[in-house]
């Protein structure tokens, strides 16, 4: 589950699954068969009257138990998934959402409220956006590890019912953190990190600090400094929308591992280098070993990071959606008076040269001379019934066919 990237609640969530259908039976669940299976299900839907969502994480940790840990087949037709009702969505009327926005008189607050309903935020989402996510000036909100571990970004507005007008927000600074909220956060913290460091024996006392050597002394200090108010100091973090989309595109535009990180090929075994996150070098940074692997289990965990067919990577929605780039999308822009920069567009030669370094038109053995396109080389057939192939033809670009001889 690890490698296939489940959060840790969906894996906590399978295995007290696991946990339950094995205490059920009161037995290993690698000794139980498929028609225990089935009544085990049967007896969560019809005798405790779970849910269709409870039980198809049942469903879900029992196969992956199964499947991938004890290799045995599962038959989709006899254990088959519940299938969850659909409903219609529940729509507040325009009256209803100004009461509840206006149910606080708290600004901050009320731009909270505002932000989860007009975002559709998720309680955790919400929870992780920083001040550095809120690009007002760019009119866009950076949502980090959305439901599935997604990153978004939201537009920080939108356009009015006539198309003419850009609403956006009216503070430039909410969200910012509150000194007194984030003070007694960042004293706990900084408390915290400095205890492990004490019991780690990484911290040197020197002159009229000696004393605190002595663990009792350390304490006594420890309950001075929690009993007293903290001024916490916070300034614009460094990053910007730059730095977003630059660590955005690292997911999105390529896949798994790049061409760099592949040290050796010898025989069936690939030798490449991986960021041990437990170990730090010199720099205090990861350390950088090697991995060797089999060629099978190095493709096997390449293709973890590739899509299935009918994924996207990239999904659209509003103005940047399909049907109104070319309608609201451009109203947006003339309505805030941006200009779009020129799109500069490369062929794929020019990227791959851009990239890599490496010319595609160059010849392989002298890398000097360029390679020219002369023709598609096919192959010449007569007419049906006829004599088989005669020969061979190159076709040119211009659509000229130039026999060869065989």
């Amino acid at each position: 589950m690890t490698l296939k990237g489940y959060s840790e609640r969906t894996k906590q969530s399978y295995v007290s699954k696991v946990r339950d259908f094995a205490l059920h039976y009161n037995a290993c669940p690698s000794k139980l068969e498929e028609s225990q299976i089935i009544s085990y299900l049967t007896y969560l839907r019809e005798d405790r009257g779970l849910s269709k969502s409870s039980i198809n994480a049942a469903y879900s940790g029992l196969k992956i138990l199964y499947v991938n840990v004890l290799d045995r087949s599962w038959n989709t037709l006899h254990l088959p998934r519940i299938k969850k009702d659909r409903h219609l969505p529940i729509v507040f009327t325009v009256a209803a959402i100004q009461k509840l926005l206006a149910s606080t008189e708290n600004i901050k607050h009320r731009t909270l409220l505002m932000l989860v309903y007009s975002a559709g935020l998720r309680k955790a989402e919400l929870q992780n956006i920083r001040v550095s996510d809120l690009q007002v000036c760019r009119k866009l909100v950076f949502i980090r590890k959305g439901k599935g571990g997604k990153h978004c970004i939201i537009p920080c507005g939108g356009l009015s019912e006539d198309q003419r007008k850009w609403i956006s927000t009216k503070k430039n600074n909410f969200l910012a953190p509150n000194k007194k909220v984030i003070a007694p956060i960042f004293k706990g913290i900084f408390m915290s990190k400095l205890l492990k460091a004490f019991e780690a024996g990484a911290l040197a006392f020197y002159g009229q600090s000696k004393v605190y050597e002595d663990r009792g002394e350390l304490t006594k200090l420890f309950r001075k400094l929690y009993q007293k108010n903290w001024n916490v100091y916070a300034k614009k973090p460094f990053g910007g929308p730059v730095q977003i989309l630059n660590y955005l595109s690292r997911y999105t535009h390529r896949v798994a591992i790049s061409n760099h990180r592949i040290v050796s090929v010898k025989g069936s075994k690939i030798t490449f280098s991986v960021k041990n996150y437990k170990q730090k070098d010199e720099k205090g940074l990861p350390l950088v070993t090697t991995l060797t692997l089999e060629v099978l289990e190095f493709i096997r965990r390449f293709l973890l990071h590739v899509l299935p067919k009918g994924f996207q990577r990239i999904r659209y929605y509003g103005i940047l959606s399909t049907r109104n780039r070319g309608t609201k999308l451009k109203a947006a822009q003339e309505v805030l008076q941006y200009t779009p920069p020129p799109h500069n567009a490369l062929t794929f030669k020019e990227r791959l040269k851009e990239l890599t370094g490496l010319d595609p038109d160059a010849c392989p053995f002298c890398k000097q001379k360029t390679l020219r396109l002369l023709g598609h080389v096919v192959q010449q057939f007569l007419p049906i019934g006829r004599a088989p192939p005669v020969g061979i033809v190159i076709v040119t670009p211009e659509g000229e066919y130039i026999p060869l001889a065989v």
